[in-house]
């Protein structure tokens, strides 16, 4: 950390270990917070946008009075993220993919359906605000599905086409959809939950089943918690060590995959998208193979860490004050497709899925991403589990939709209307 004085104003420098430490610290009083606040336990709120969101006011508070400045280093930020998205890959397997069944491709085609109208209905609230239509796509789907990573590859695009603004609106666009789907997710889950009385009829744990040789598929599934708990004795230093490098080489390969495939197709793709691969393929030649064998236990916690690091890191990197530099005609556009987001989740996902328990979960999950981003769709999930219980449907379909297909409607609408209408 370095303490120095800019223009008589206290300038706070975080190192990469520093902001590392400074998000796990902000998700430990956000996780403090929430065992206090009922209010945020009742309607799902997820800790690390609690803690985040704290801390971003305060980061606010700083910057308007200019009495501190507050700066980061999200070095590893990106590290969290891939490790994060690697482990969703690894978790995906075909066997899994086929028991998703006829809700995992309704929720693709929905979300689908979604990233689309975000960016007709990006174009038309544009018209009534009476500024030009590539920002209405800059802050529809590409900041609301897409996210900051996207924000950036699009935003880009809107710039070089002469549109001067694009990148700055499309961040502060992707800033408010990452904090509107972090805070709307769980409550609105919640709210289906208790008006449809649905019940969640999982008797077993499905994030933490042991992949080992042993055990069939079928019976990895439906394994019990108290036989889940066994496998926690297995754990040792030795095999997290194995763990730590089976991710890495997923995650450097893939990296590799990924620059390659950018490279081949002239194609900007999140990061993370190689290594979700890699691990996507060896996963299910392992299930095939058995060349090693992998704790799920351990593994989910690893996947439980890089998330919360991940979108704490996330979260405290937010600069609210620039929603306060927002335009009134992009505050009118972010509020239509907002609005429409809610609306198009609530009544019509909702009713497609299912109206089930399942269904209810997922539409958190479809809030999260297609607001902000997957992280947040897994958090708000998790939130809403730790009240109801896990829904294995949805834990299975979302990441895998929200981290990965869903950019086979992105990346075309987005590509698309920005040279249709830039």
């Amino acid at each position: 950390m370095k303490i120095t004085t800019v223009d008589e104003v206290l300038s706070i420098l975080f190192n990469e270990m520093g902001t590392v430490t400074l998000a796990i610290l902000v998700l430990l009083f956000g996780s403090y917070v929430k065992k206090r606040v009922n209010f945020l336990r009742k309607y799902c709120v997820p800790t690390p946008v609690i803690g985040g969101i704290i801390f971003a006011l305060l980061n606010l508070l700083l910057y308007k009075t200019e009495i501190v400045s507050v700066n980061l280093t999200n070095t590893y930020q990106n590290d969290f993220q891939f490790m994060f998205f690697t482990i969703v890959g690894y978790g995906a397997s075909i066997t899994l993919l086929k028991k998703g069944g006829s809700k995992l491709i309704k929720y693709f085609i929905l979300t689908g359906i979604l990233i689309l109208s975000q960016g007709i209905l990006g174009v038309i609230a544009a018209d009534i605000a009476g500024v030009h239509r590539i920002y209405g796509i800059i802050s529809g789907p590409a900041p609301l599905a897409g996210g900051h990573g996207s924000v950036a590859a699009y935003g880009q695009m809107a710039e070089d086409l002469g549109h001067n603004g694009a990148m700055v609106i499309g961040m502060a666009s992707a800033t408010f959809g990452l904090i509107a789907g972090s805070l709307l997710g769980g409550p609105l889950c919640d709210r289906l939950i208790r008006k449809n009385n649905l019940k969640n009829t999982e008797s077993f744990v499905y994030k933490n089943y042991s992949l080992n040789n042993n055990i069939g598929e079928e019976e990895r599934d439906y394994i019990k918690e108290e036989d889940v708990l066994k496998t926690t004795n297995d754990i040792t230093v030795q095999s997290v060590f194995k763990h730590i490098a089976i991710i890495g080489v997923f995650m450097t390969t893939g990296n590799y995959l990924g620059n390659i495939i950018t490279e081949l197709f002239k194609v900007s793709l999140p990061g993370f998208v190689g290594p979700m691969i890699v691990a996507f393929v060896v996963r299910n030649f392992n299930e095939k193979f058995n060349w090693f064998n992998v704790n799920q236990t351990l593994l989910d916690s690893m996947s439980d860490i890089s998330l919360g690091i991940f979108l704490s890191m996330a979260m405290i990197s937010l600069k609210l004050w620039e929603l306060f530099e927002l335009a009134i005609p992009l505050l009118i556009i972010l509020s239509v497709l907002l609005a429409f987001t809610l609306i198009f989740v609530y009544f019509v996902v909702f009713t497609i899925l299912g109206k089930d328990f399942d269904s209810a979960v997922m539409c958190a999950g479809l809030i999260g991403h297609g607001l902000g981003a997957t992280p947040n769709a897994i958090a708000n999930m998790e939130s809403v589990s730790e009240k109801y219980g896990v829904s294995r449907v949805a834990f299975l379909i979302v990441p895998i939709v929200g981290g990965f297909l869903q950019d086979l409607f992105l990346v075309p609408v987005n590509v698309f209307l920005i040279n249709l209408f830039g």
